[in-house]
């Protein structure tokens, strides 16, 4: 019941950050003019007429700088139709509910995300960006899992070593992660690929899902070491005769049924590719999770050392319990909480991460569509916005996630007080070494 009420606490708090975040957006898009909004988003026809000749034009009503002249009827209507032209709290309540009803407009018909996702033109963003999401999911999923595995054996070591080698030496490698940045990490993850595959295999590549031999590297394109799937000709039937890709690929970009690639190359039993997919997520996981890995290091370590010098992991040791039990079974699971707590610290740097990162690997991601949208001469203030809340949504989501799950591993946390086995008593209680704190019952081997 505590852990229901902690829940919907946390879900209490996640309201006024998402409102805090959708008024950003609001105020960032009325400081955009309307007319050129639409402009942006319906294209510009030309269509202004003298007001002598159409006596009930809305004459200045949204063509900028020029008297006497009417405006693009067509933009008259769509801003009349979404409230542009109403009172800014009028327009404020309209977003707000638009925001969170998914209802953020559609696709433009001539921007850079229309000339590369063909498939999304006059579609809606949130139908859109849902098709693109399970892409950047699953990068994120690979960064978290080279995160833990990389981590974990670590810092057992790093928490009941006193190998100051290791400690430095792995505060030197991860150190540098927090402050170069993500482009420059990606382009020495790809320049250092590129050096070790060429000598070898030249500039195309030859595997066993593509026999015929794929380019290595490519700026715009999928190549062997970018893009989220291979190029055409490197698919077995059913092949569509159009793309040369999988009939389950919309335009070589987008699967189905799931959006996942690898999950839907297993569902349709292409194996070799699904394997592919993995391959070519490996190095963009690598530059996310290295941006990450000193905090995670730093944390956890923290809370296991704090953890291992408490009165009853002296008492386990001078019982004979081993030290390998001691960590796993107590120490670990008292920083449970902390160590989660750690990697959603990391999925929320994640996000600022897969701009760069999908757009330098060429993946069909968010991060991508963000970068395409705010592209010099092909804005696509829709989908711009739609990325922002699509992100803000998501952090929000996972954070609570993090949060209660946290929660239902530390009972400290439901009850807001200081953890107490079952039994002790209410008063403080003297550790073995004369400290303040918790005991915990004897430990058994």
């Amino acid at each position: 019941m505590r852990l229901i009420t902690y829940a919907v606490r946390r879900l209490a708090l996640v309201a006024p950050t998402l409102l805090g975040v959708i008024t950003i957006v609001f105020v960032f898009s009325s400081s955009i003019p309307v007319y050129d909004q639409l402009v942006e988003e319906y294209g510009n026809s030309n269509n202004h007429y003298p007001c002598g000749y159409q006596p009930t034009c809305p004459c200045g009503d949204l063509y900028p700088g020029e008297t006497g002249t009417c405006a693009n009827p067509v933009h008259t209507r769509l801003a009349h139709g979404l409230g542009l032209n109403e009172p800014i709290p009028y327009r404020y309540l309209l977003f707000v509910y638009r925001a969170l009803t998914f209802q953020w407009g559609t696709v433009s018909n001539f921007s850079a995300v229309e000339g590369t996702y063909p498939f999304a033109k006059d579609r809606p963003v949130a139908g859109f960006l849902g098709e693109m999401l399970p892409s950047t999911l699953e990068l994120a999923g690979v960064s978290l899992l080279i995160i833990v595995a990389i981590t974990v054996p670590l810092i057992s070591r790093l928490a009941v070593g006193r190998n100051r080698a290791l400690v430095r030496a792995s505060r030197a490698v991860t150190f540098p992660g927090l402050y170069l940045p993500s482009f420059l990490v990606a382009l020495l993850v790809l320049f250092a690929a590129f050096s070790l595959v060429y000598p070898h295999t030249g500039l195309s590549v030859r595997t066993p899902w593509c026999p015929s031999g794929e380019v290595l590297y490519a700026f715009t394109g999928p190549s062997e070491l970018t893009g989220s799937w291979p190029a055409a000709g490197c698919y077995q039937a059913p092949v569509s005769i159009a793309t040369g890709c999988a009939t389950w690929l919309s335009g070589c970009l987008v699967s189905h049924p799931t959006g996942f690639p690898t999950v839907d190359a297993v569902v349709h039993g292409q194996y070799w590719l699904a394997l592919d997919t993995v391959l070519r997520l490996i190095l963009p996981a690598l530059v996310l999770a290295y941006g990450s890995m000193y905090l995670v290091l730093r944390f956890v370590r923290s809370s296991l050392s704090e953890e291992t010098n408490r009165g009853y992991v002296r008492t386990a040791r001078a019982n004979g319990v081993p030290e390998s039990t001691i960590l796993s079974k107590y120490v670990g699971r008292s920083s449970l909480a902390v160590n989660l707590s750690a990697l959603g610290l990391t999925i929320t740097g994640f996000f600022g991460g897969f701009l760069v990162v999908e757009n330098i690997f060429y993946l069909n991601g968010v991060g991508r569509v963000f970068v395409l949208a705010a592209q010099p001469g092909g804005f696509d203030f829709a989908v711009l916005f739609g990325c922002m809340l699509l992100f803000a949504y998501l952090i929000a989501f996972a954070r609570f996630v993090i949060d209660v799950a946290a929660a239902s591993l530390d009972p400290r946390l439901l009850l807001g007080e200081p953890w107490r086995a079952p039994g002790m008593p209410s008063g403080p209680v003297v550790n073995l070494d004369g400290s303040l704190g918790p005991q915990v019952p004897e430990l058994t081997d």
